[in-house]
């Protein structure tokens, strides 16, 4: 099992993962990671950002979190990381094997 990846903050330290039933909750609030259309709407919507986030952190995390709570964390998050460093660790919060794409042609 792959272990999830760590958010370091000042003050913390956040578990966060994505596994292939976060996508699926994802997916149903209308977020969608799968495709590289989801993945270009992702960049230009803050607001998915965070649902990726709270999201995430439940599966990093293994307990239930309120949208507010979750969204207080992904503020502090913004303020001492940036969006930049956050979408670099989403990669490798995700809990799905993949073929590169390099081997897919």
């Amino acid at each position: 099992m792959k272990a999830a990846a760590i958010i370091q903050t000042e003050n913390d330290s956040y578990k966060f993962k994505i596994k292939y039933s976060t996508l699926c909750d994802l997916q149903g609030l209308g977020v969608d990671l799968m495709t590289e259309k989801g993945n270009i709407a992702l960049q230009s919507d803050p607001n998915q950002f965070r649902l990726v986030f709270w999201k995430g952190l439940e599966a990093g995390e293994l307990k239930k979190f309120k949208k507010e709570d979750a969204f207080d964390i992904f503020d502090t998050i913004m303020e001492e990381l940036g969006p930049d460093e956050f979408a670099k660790i989403i990669p490798k919060a995700l809990a799905i094997k993949t073929v590169p794409e390099a081997a897919k042609k």
